[in-house]
C-alpha cells in the first residue's frame, strides 16, 4: 500500500545560510579560476551576480496559497539570521524534574506527556521510563523485572494507549508487551510474535510498527515492509515502505519520527520529504509535504554506491526532516540544515500555524533572550502545548551568565534551587495567539 496525496507543501529555504555560504565560497572559487584563465567581463561580472544574489536576504517566513487549496510554507532556513529576540511570541514553563535516589534520570530518548502525567524513557543509562506529575514531581518508574512468565526483562520503548489510559512497554528480546497504568503499576505481559524496532500506538487497538532491514531478516522475509500496522500481539492489518535489496549494513541510517495528540497522528521518515498521518479510513497517507528549496533532500542511502556509510562523505549541503509534532493550532518541524559530512548538524526549528497566521524558526540553543525565555528542540507536544528540556547543568549555566534572569523572570528569585546534577528541565510551550 502505497501512501497517498499532499494536503499542504511546507518548503524550507536557505537564504544566506550555510548552505548559501558554501556556494558563495564554490562561487569564489570559480571566479577566481575564470580570472585566472581570463574569461570575459561579461561572464565575471555574472559569476560576480550569483555571489551577492546568494548572501541576498529574503523574508524569513512567507506564506502563500497555491491550488487546490494548498498552502506553500517558505522558511529561511539561515542560522545566521534567526532572530535572538523571541519577543513575547511564546508562553514558556519551565519545570524541574524532582530528582532523588530513586528518580535519577541519564539521558532522555522519548518524552510523551499526557494529560497530567510526564513519561520520560531512559533506555540505556537509567534503564526505566520514569513518571511524573504536570508540576515535576516524582511518581514511580517501570523498570525491568526478569525473565519469569509475567515478567519484563529490558525495556526496548513504550507508547502510550490513550483511549485505555495504558502505558504499553515492549521488550523485542523476550518479543513481550507489559501494560501499565499511569501510575507504574503492572495491568498483563503479552506475547507480540513480530520482531520490530519501535511501536507507537494509534487509535483502538491498532498500533504502528517500524521495522529494519533485521527486523524483516528476523520475521523471514527477504524484502517486506518498514512500517506495519497491526494489534497489541502484532497481527500484521496492512504495509507500507516495501524494503529493496539494500544490504542490511546500511540500516543503521533509517530513522522515524512518530507524534500523537488526541487529534492527529504524525509520522516521518529519513530521506523522504512527506509527512504522514492516518486518514478516516485508518491508512497512512501524505498530510505535509517538504521542500527545502536549494538545500534540497539527499537521495536515499539506497541509491548511493558506498562501502561503509560510516565513511560516506555527501559532495554537497542537504537538509533532512527529524521529527514532527503538532497542536490542535500548530506544527512544530526539527531538521538538519544542512550536512555535509558526518558529524556537521545543526539542528533548527520551525513553529507554524496551521492557519498560516504564525511562522516562527528558532536554533535550539541556551542563550536566553531579554526576557529569560529559550526554547530547546521540540520532543513531544499534546493539543495545546509543544514540551523540550534542557539538561540542569546547560540551564544554571546560560541562567548564571546572563545575571539571573530566568530566575528573575520565571521563578520570582534570583538563586535556583536547582543542582548541576539534578534531573532535567521540563520545558512547556505555547504559542501565544494574536488574533
Amino acid at each position: 500500500m502505497s501512501p497517498k496525496t499532499n494536503n499542504f507543501i511546507i518548503t524550507l529555504q536557505g537564504s544566506f545560510s550555510l548552505q548559501s555560504l558554501l556556494f558563495t565560497a564554490r562561487t569564489i572559487k570559480i571566479i577566481l579560476r575564470m580570472s585566472e584563465k581570463k574569461y570575459s567581463p561579461s561572464l565575471l561580472v555574472f559569476a560576480y551576480i550569483l555571489v551577492f544574489i546568494s548572501c541576498s536576504n529574503r523574508e524569513n517566513v512567507s506564506i502563500r496559497e497555491i491550488e487546490d487549496g494548498q498552502k506553500l510554507i517558505s522558511i529561511d532556513a539561515s542560522w545566521f539570521e534567526i532572530e535572538d529576540d523571541f519577543k513575547g511570541r511564546f508562553e514558556v514553563d519551565y519545570i524541574p524534574l524532582e530528582t532523588t535516589e530513586k528518580a535519577l534520570i541519564g539521558v532522555i530518548d522519548d518524552l510523551k506527556v499526557i494529560g497530567d502525567r510526564v513519561f520520560l524513557f531512559d533506555r540505556d543509562v537509567a534503564k526505566a521510563l520514569f513518571i511524573y506529575n504536570a508540576n515535576g514531581m516524582y511518581i514511580d518508574k517501570i523498570t525491568a523485572t526478569g525473565m519469569g512468565p509475567n515478567e519484563i526483562n529490558f525495556l526496548r520503548d513504550f507508547t502510550i494507549n490513550r483511549e485505555r489510559g495504558e502505558v504499553i512497554v515492549n521488550d523485542l528480546g523476550l518479543k513481550r508487551i507489559g501494560r501499565y497504568d499511569f501510575d507504574g503499576n503492572l495491568i498483563s505481559v503479552e506475547k507480540n510474535e513480530l520482531w520490530f524496532t519501535g511501536m507507537e500506538w494509534l487509535y483502538g487497538d491498532t498500533y504502528l510498527y517500524y521495522l529494519s532491514h533485521l527486523s524483516v531478516d528476523e520475521n523471514r522475509s527477504k524484502f517486506g515492509p518498514l512500517v506495519v500496522l497491526g494489534d497489541i500481539n502484532g497481527k500484521v492489518e496492512s504495509e507500507y515502505f516495501k524494503l529493496d535489496n539494500r544490504p542490511s549494513y546500511l540500516t543503521i541510517v533509517e530513522h522515524f519520527g512518530v507524534s500523537n495528540t488526541d487529534e492527529e497522528v504524525l509520522l516521518t521518515k529519513k530521506f523522504d520529504q512527506n509527512i504522514y498521518t492516518l486518514n478516516e479510513e485508518g491508512e497512512l497517507i501524505s498530510k505535509l509535504k517538504i521542500d527545502f528549496g536549494s538545500l534540497n533532500i539527499e537521495k536515499d542511502y539506497r541509491e548511493i554506491d558506498v562501502k561503509n556509510f560510516w565513511d560516506y562523505e555527501n559532495e554537497n549541503a542537504f537538509a533532512q526532516v527529524l521529527n514532527a509534532y503538532s497542536t490542535n493550532s500548530h506544527y512544530a518541524i526539527t531538521y538538519t540544515n544542512p550536512v555535509v559530512a558526518p558529524g556537521l548538524q545543526v539542528h533548527l526549528q520551525s513553529i507554524l500555524a496551521k492557519d498560516g497566521s504564525f511562522n516562527y524558526l528558532y536554533n535550539a540553543n541556551v542563550n536566553p533572550d531579554k526576557d529569560g525565555v529559550m526554547l530547546p528542540s521540540i520532543r513531544s507536544s499534546d493539543s495545546d502545548f509543544f514540551y523540550g528540556f534542557y539538561e540542569a547543568e546547560d540551564f544554571l549555566r546560560a541562567n548564571n551568565g546572563h545575571n539571573n534572569i530566568i530566575a528573575e523572570q520565571f521563578f520570582g528569585k534570583e538563586n535556583l534551587t536547582i543542582g548541576d546534577s539534578d534531573n532535567p528541565i521540563l520545558v512547556r510551550i505555547k504559542v501565544k495567539d494574536e488574533k
